[in-house]
């Protein structure tokens, strides 16, 4: 009978410390990215109940899944159209409780906007060009 020896791999003490300090690093990146992710979703989440709630600005931007809802959504809340696309459009509301019309008429989503919208310029800035052609 022969008796043949194991072979026995030990890592090196420092080949420890590298791995772990890499898995703490991992480990540290994967916390940040769910913190972040956290405070993301709860940023939106609060902002969400805070347009619904108290009506925060009277423009607001609402999302809904298909230009019929959109058209219903709108028609039914008293707004008037700022500015829009097929699924989203910036709207203005011109009495209270408009944001909740529009969530019972449809709409996915309604988060706070600019009264101006995205594209349109400032006054000052529109009147300048026009001033100058």
């Amino acid at each position: 009978m022969i008796i043949r020896p194991k072979l026995l791999c030990i890592a090196s003490p420092l080949e420890g410390a590298h791995l772990s300090r890499r898995n703490s690093v991992q480990a540290k990146i994967v916390r940040w990215i769910g913190g972040a992710a956290a405070v993301l979703s709860l940023w939106f989440a609060a902002l969400i109940a805070l347009t619904a709630v108290a009506e925060p600005t009277r423009a607001v931007i609402v999302f809904a899944p298909d230009r019929a809802t959109m058209i219903a959504a709108v028609t039914a809340a008293d707004v008037e159209l700022l500015e829009g696309s097929a699924r989203i459009l910036n709207v203005a509301g011109n009495s209270p409780g408009f944001v909740t019309k529009l969530y019972a008429n449809g709409a996915w989503l309604v988060l706070p906007a600019r009264t101006r919208g995205c594209i349109t310029p400032p006054p000052r800035a529109a009147a300048q060009s026009q001033g100058r052609g």
